[in-house]
């Protein structure tokens, strides 16, 4: 069973559903702070689920990832705010093997996707051509 998530509004929303369920009628500024309140919570977490699709944005160009995958990218993203993020029902290994699995999405895109998001530089692979070496017979 998944953990209940505690927000800001989880007290006046708990009230407001005792005051119901007792029979009573909420007052109008218990209504309009609730009402607010909500809003912000709302606000607030849409603001982070598109700023974290715009800042992977780069990742999916970086590895000529095409426009018609990003949806699947970003239905990636989503799914790792919500569940490894912010509920903590999966793991970032549980996530990527359903994904794997389920569009086939490439791996070392979502660990660099993930990386991103966590505000770390995915480590970058060399090669003689990055490390100023030159090809062997040139």
């Amino acid at each position: 069973m998944p953990r209940k998530s505690i927000t800001i509004t989880t007290p006046l929303r708990y009230t407001y559903k005792m005051v119901r369920l007792h029979g009573g009628v909420p007052s109008p500024e218990m209504i309009n702070e609730l009402a607010r309140m909500q809003y912000a919570a709302w606000e607030a977490g849409y603001g982070e689920y598109k700023e974290a699709y715009a800042r992977i944005k780069s990742v999916l160009e970086d590895n000529n990832i095409p426009s018609g995958l990003w949806g699947l990218y970003k239905a990636f993203v989503n799914e790792y705010l919500n569940k490894v993020k912010q509920r903590r029902v999966l793991t970032e290994e549980e996530l990527m093997n359903i994904w794997e699995r389920k569009a086939r999405l490439e791996r070392h895109v979502m660990e660099a996707i993930i990386a991103k998001l966590k505000g770390e530089e995915p480590v970058e692979q060399t090669s003689p051509r990055s490390s100023g070496a030159r090809p062997s017979g040139a």
